[in-house]
């Protein structure tokens, strides 16, 4: 159903590139080429009357991928102002060596005076091996790199990965390059999608530089990053009988929104029925014609329409009284797929007890905090170790929500929808989500096929909207621009 690209850690990114190189029978020079020939084709599509060019070389094999794009560049008419970290060139070994050499073959030389600013500025200082903040010189690179960017308007490409980043993390120790393109090689990094990375890669192009999949037997991917979602054909005689009928537990007069939210976004996954299970009346019938409600009053007429219904969505709008908490209490109980998001969340993390047996959590970073026992911070600062903390504590599907949403499960590798922008940061947004996903649920979706596909179709919504309108997004924008791919 889904096409997910592997990630990998910086560790088996090396034993690829290392296989790849004894295929070849070199030291790595001609995969430095490739990578050198595909960074330049990205800089000629973004500059295409390229005057001038800085490059920012470090001493590693990064910096051998530098030296060689400026020989590219120079051999098609660029000026090109090249700078060594420690101007020391004897000390390159290998490939970057071999990079230097013909760097100076060219008749190019290194610049000893302070970089100058230039139209395009290209980060080969550091590549993925980087695990420390960048110190003396490399930092003071960084900071006029950043400052050419910001003051100037140079467009700024990065080599694998921003210097001053973790390629497994997406954390920087210190101060990191903020990139307006980064390219990258071999094989996808999962340190990519992750923490400062995610703004600062800037758009992120990939190449495999040839690397073939016999290059990378035997070497199962940490993660995967979300490609496309191939939806199944829906059978042309369904009916709304058929079709999935989600149950809502909701609805009170101060979070009655969420509620209505949660349930319009299971019916826009394509379900055939969504009921809130009310606290009273109070919201008015003409603000959700679609929706059904139900005031009910006993445990019996509780357990009772949790019985007519094929998944049941709590939280969204659920408050923390005890009449609302006493009906989650019932409804725990329900042999049916769970989606938990919001005061459901809060709950669980105060009587974890109430787990039930198939149940999907939707927590944002806030949540997660509370349902790990960690700080928010700590939660933001590692959200590749946050999810693995709620799958291993809940033992169930787990949707992070934030940049770069995260989905994991048991017995299955995390999942990252690399769509979604700033403007999903908006009240109501994750009401959205979590009723998607209980109406995916609710047509047959298996609970982790639900979380993935439901995120994916959420983000990718409301990217499809900010292009027309940018940031100022509304959960109800979203909604309307909602297109799950059933057919």
């Amino acid at each position: 159903m889904f096409e997910i690209d592997p990630l990998y850690s910086v560790r088996q990114v090396r034993e690829i590139d290392a296989r790849a190189i004894q295929r070849a029978g070199d030291d790595g020079y001609a995969l430095m080429q490739k990578a050198a020939a595909f960074a330049w084709s990205c800089v000629v599509e973004c500059h295409p009357q390229l005057s001038a060019m800085t490059v920012l070389a470090g001493p590693g094999n990064n910096g051998g991928d530098a030296l060689v794009l400026a020989r590219i560049a120079a051999s098609q008419g660029v000026g090109v102002q090249v700078h060594l970290l420690g101007h020391e060139p004897e000390k390159l070994r290998g490939a970057a060596a071999r990079a230097y050499a013909d760097f100076a073959a060219a008749g190019l030389k290194l610049e000893s005076a302070q970089p100058a600013s230039a139209p395009v500025i290209v980060d080969g200082i550091f590549g993925t091996g980087l695990t420390r903040a960048p110190r003396e010189e490399a930092a003071q690179w960084v900071d006029w790199l950043n400052a050419q960017r910001n003051n100037r308007g140079s467009w700024v490409l990065a080599l694998d990965i921003p210097s001053g980043l973790n390629a497994d993390t997406g954390l920087g120790a210190g101060s990191h390059v903020r990139a307006d393109c980064t390219t990258s090689f071999v094989a996808r990094k999962w340190g990519h999608d992750l923490g400062a990375a995610i703004d600062a890669c800037g758009e992120l192009r990939f190449d495999a530089l040839g690397v073939s999949a016999a290059d990378r037997a035997g070497i199962e991917p940490v993660a995967g990053r979300l490609a496309a979602v191939r939806w199944p054909r829906r059978s042309v005689d369904c009916h709304k009988g058929i079709a999935g009928h989600v149950l809502l537990l909701g609805g009170i007069a101060r979070y009655g929104g969420a509620t209505v939210l949660a349930a319009h976004g299971a019916l826009r996954s394509g379900c055939g029925k969504a009921t809130i299970l009310t606290e009273s009346a109070e919201i008015h019938p003409a603000l959700w014609p679609e929706v059904m409600r139900f005031a009910a009053r006993t445990k019996n007429e509780v357990i009772g329409l949790s019985s007519e219904a094929d998944v049941l969505c709590l939280g969204p709008g659920l408050g923390r009284d005890e009449g609302q908490l006493a009906r989650l209490k019932l409804l725990r109980r329900a042999p049916r797929p769970q989606i938990w998001d919001a005061d459901a969340l809060w709950a669980l993390a105060q009587w974890p007890d109430l787990q039930p047996d198939e149940l999907v959590i939707t927590p944002h970073p806030g949540e997660a905090a509370a349902l790990l026992g960690w700080t928010t911070q700590a939660v933001q600062s590692d959200r590749a170790a946050a999810l693995e903390a709620l799958v291993q504590r809940w033992n169930c599907v787990t949707v992070l929500k934030g940049a770069r949403t995260l989905v994991g499960a048991p017995g299955k590798i995390p999942v990252v929808v690399p769509q979604g922008n700033p403007g999903m940061a908006v009240g109501g947004m994750g009401d959205v989500l979590a009723g998607v996903i209980a109406g995916l649920c609710a047509q047959g979706f298996a609970p982790w096929e639900a979380a993935v596909a439901g995120a994916w179709s959420l983000a990718d919504a409301a990217d499809r909207v900010a292009c027309q309108r940018g940031y100022s997004l509304l959960p109800h924008d979203v909604l309307d621009s909602l297109r799950v791919g059933l057919r």
